[in-house]
């Protein structure tokens, strides 16, 4: 609760602020007034965004989650999920290298392991280097399948590496306020793979080649 306290003060005080700076030219018209408005518009988009976050984590707490659980093409859904994030990647000046293994079947909710593969995919690129090259795997091991997801970037200290998935955590609080999250897209990602009985984990070397590892089981528990 202290945690989401602390999130919601920045907008709450950017939102306020805003309004009393409205309010002291209350005869501006909208068009001049165009600016703070937008800052209106984003603050409270971040909020929505937390407070919706909080309820998902919480739903996941008391195993409320909704999910629909199907046979479903995780290959196909995979590209689903990364193709709209293409744009994303290179209006940062990156690039994205699919390798996806095709026809590879899975069972679980598909809306819900798109939303892990956005998460990984939209923190791979806020955090890799501009330039780089952040790579997507897919492939069938003996007993699961394996998503990878690796870019290059500021190195993750090993005695963090466990602590990124707890909910707002932050290695690099600075760089994380940069890039305008709050620290619970890992932990939501987590809560998703656990319901379907996966794994997920990152590794980080010296060179800053960070490497989040998703793996589902290929047949259902």
């Amino acid at each position: 609760m202290a945690d989401a306290s602390h999130e919601l003060k920045t907008p709450i005080a950017v939102i306020k602020t805003t309004l009393e700076v409205l309010t002291t030219h209350p005869k501006q018209t909208i068009e001049a007034s165009e600016k703070w408005i937008n800052y209106l518009q984003t603050e409270s988009n971040r909020m929505e965004k937390l407070v919706n976050d909080l309820l998902f984590l919480a739903k996941s707490d008391s195993q409320e989650m909704e999910m629909t659980l199907t046979p479903f093409s995780l290959s196909d859904a995979l590209m689903t999920a990364i193709l709209p994030l293409e744009s994303v990647a290179f209006e940062s000046h990156k690039q994205l290298a699919l390798d996806i293994e095709p026809e590879l079947i899975a069972y679980g909710d598909v809306t819900r392991i798109q939303q892990v593969v956005v998460i990984l995919l939209d923190n791979a690129i806020k955090h890799a280097l501009d330039g780089s090259t952040i790579h997507i795997s897919l492939k069938r091991r003996p007993s699961v399948y394996e998503l990878t997801v690796q870019n290059t970037g500021t190195v993750i200290a090993t005695e963090d590496l466990p602590k990124i998935f707890d909910r707002f955590y932050r290695a690099d609080a600075s760089r994380t306020r940069e890039t305008g999250g709050h620290g619970l897209g890992l932990a939501i990602a987590k809560s998703i793979i656990t319901a379907h009985h996966g794994n997920i984990f990152a590794t980080s070397t010296s060179s800053g080649k960070t490497t989040f590892v998703v793996t589902l089981p290929i047949k259902p528990s």
